[in-house]
């Protein structure tokens, strides 16, 4: 059974696709550039950024666990499979704030020189740039589930739908301050994004 789209989904997806294309675009650039040095106290304010930004997700992952457990149990139909997937998503991210956070008490640890301080500071910025463009991935995923629910009549697949949403623009706000205020560390040396639904602009200063 074909699916309709009106106008405003077509525009919508239209801008996904350029977002991700262009993410994509810039993470292959900023794999070209060649690192600098980097001050050590600079990069201690990196690995602070990090720590500070991997105990939001944390926290944010437990919440999500314990009300998606307990009102599974308290809901029926979109809703019960809607808080189901909140707890399951966010059993992973709790995973990767905790595997990030050991990475990261680790690097204290490390002598690196200047320019592999600048080569880490630079992965996470990359790192984040890619994530946002996954996070776009998400919510376009639960769009299209919702939209599959509207001829399978699933309840599963609407609850689903909404929670890849909501996670993906949890996400997507995450992963966005998370790497303005990593990059903002190094200031001279940005990546500055603006985006609408009509246009998308991704600038790369070096």
């Amino acid at each position: 059974m074909k699916t309709r789209f009106n106008r405003n989904s077509m525009d919508w997806l239209r801008f996904f696709a350029r977002w991700s294309f262009l993410v994509a675009l810039s993470v292959f650039l900023a794999l070209s550039h060649s690192a600098k040095a980097m001050p050590r106290g600079e990069w201690l304010s990196s690995i602070e950024t990090q720590k500070k930004a991997m105990t939001v997700l944390g926290s944010y992952a437990l919440l999500n666990i314990s009300t998606g457990l307990i009102l599974r149990g308290q809901t029926e139909g979109s809703g019960r499979y809607f808080h189901e997937m909140n707890a399951l998503w966010n059993s992973v991210n709790l995973a990767i704030a905790g595997f990030s956070l050991l990475s990261v008490q680790n690097k204290h640890e490390q002598n690196l020189t200047p320019h592999e301080m600048r080569s880490d500071y630079e992965f996470i910025n990359r790192f984040l740039m890619l994530n946002m463009g996954l996070d776009v991935a998400y919510m376009t995923a639960g769009y299209f589930l919702m939209k599959d629910f509207q001829n399978q009549r699933d309840d599963k697949l609407l609850g689903y739908g909404r929670s890849l949403i909501l996670q993906g623009a949890f996400l997507l706000v995450f992963d966005t301050l998370f790497y303005l205020d990593h990059v903002s560390i190094l200031g001279s040396q940005s990546t500055k994004i603006a985006l609408t639904p009509q246009q998308i602009q991704v600038t790369l200063r070096y």
